[in-house]
């Protein structure tokens, strides 16, 4: 009586969108969240010395420092 040929991709785009979309969100989300956490103290360390603000000796005396050597 009724062909639903027509809609019935249409339907299963629709439906593929409505499981998608959320996951699409939630990675986003996800990723947001976890990359902009703030640097860590070794990260800073680093960062420091590779601009050239520390010489070597103290780099490594701080960097033993924070791994608790």
């Amino acid at each position: 009586m009724f062909d639903h040929g027509d809609w019935m991709f249409g339907g299963g785009l629709t439906m593929l969108l409505i499981w998608l979309a959320p996951l699409f969100l939630l990675f986003f989300a996800l990723r947001n969240f976890l990359g902009n956490r703030p640097p860590t103290a070794r990260e800073l360390l680093d960062q420091a010395y590779a601009r050239g603000e520390l010489p070597r000796d103290e780099y490594l005396r701080k960097r033993d420092d924070l791994a608790g050597h």
